[in-house]
C-alpha cells in the first residue's frame, strides 16, 4: 500500500515550520500540492508573492525549482521551491512524496 505525502516547509527571519499531511490517493495529494502552490503566491498569505510576476519568477532576485508538471497516470514525487538570492532565510518549499506502507 502506498501513502502520498504533501510537505510544506518554510522560513523567513521571523519563524519556521512544516506542515505534513498524508494522503491516500495520488490525485488528492496532487490536487493539495498544487493548492498550496496557489495558496503561497498569494500576497495575504505569504512573502512568496513578492516572487512573482504573474505567473513568472523574477530571477533578479529569486530562485525556483520545481519538478517537471504532473501528467495524467504517470505517478512522480513532485516539488516546488522558492528562495531569496538576497536573504537566504526566506524559503518555502512542498514536497509530495511516495512511500510504501506495510
Amino acid at each position: 500500500m502506498k501513502v502520498y505525502i504533501v510537505m510544506l516547509r518554510y522560513s523567513t527571519e521571523e519563524s519556521s515550520g512544516t506542515e505534513i499531511e498524508a494522503f491516500g490517493s495520488y490525485e488528492r495529494a496532487v490536487e493539495r500540492f498544487n493548492e498550496l502552490i496557489e495558496n503561497e503566491k498569494k500576497p495575504e498569505a505569504s512573502w512568496v508573492s513578492f516572487a512573482f510576476e504573474g505567473e513568472v519568477i523574477n530571477e533578479k532576485s529569486y530562485t525556483l525549482d520545481c519538478s517537471p508538471k504532473y501528467e495524467e497516470g504517470e505517478e512522480h514525487e513532485l516539488w516546488w521551491e522558492v528562495s531569496c538570492k538576497m536573504d537566504w532565510c526566506y524559503r518555502t518549499g512542498i514536497e509530495l512524496v511516495i512511500r510504501e506502507v506495510m
